[in-house]
């Protein structure tokens, strides 16, 4: 890791969360979290694109989009949060699909991703 490594990091994690803010924005959370899995939907793909195109074999792309960007564009801790609220507030069954079409669709989205990139 260089210190240039380092700056691209930062300036794209700070990017990615300012995109994924604005989905917070503009999709507020309701009885399901919509801004939230869509951000993770997408950012799963996007990692799984970008690894298998521009950022493969760049370091420093690698550095500003997948670590940076992505990195800070998904939101798997805001996603944990949302579950255990729901839990805590006595609601089951919606929180609980949200996990599973989350986890199941980030798999998706990767592999859809990889596939476009072939």
């Amino acid at each position: 890791m260089t210190l240039q490594h380092f700056t691209l990091i930062f300036l794209g994690g700070g990017l990615g969360s300012v995109a994924r803010y604005l989905f917070g924005v503009a999709l507020p959370a309701r009885a399901f979290p919509l801004g939230t899995w869509l951000a993770n939907l997408i950012g799963c793909f996007l990692i799984g694109y970008l690894a298998q195109t521009l950022a493969r074999d760049n370091a420093a792309l690698r550095a500003l989009c997948i670590t940076g960007f992505c990195g800070g564009f998904t939101t798997f801790s805001t996603f944990s949060l949302d579950i255990v609220q729901r839990w805590q507030d006595g609601h089951y069954l919606v929180p609980t699909l949200y996990l599973i079409i989350s986890l199941a669709g980030g798999i998706v989205a990767v592999l859809g991703g990889m596939a476009l990139a072939r």
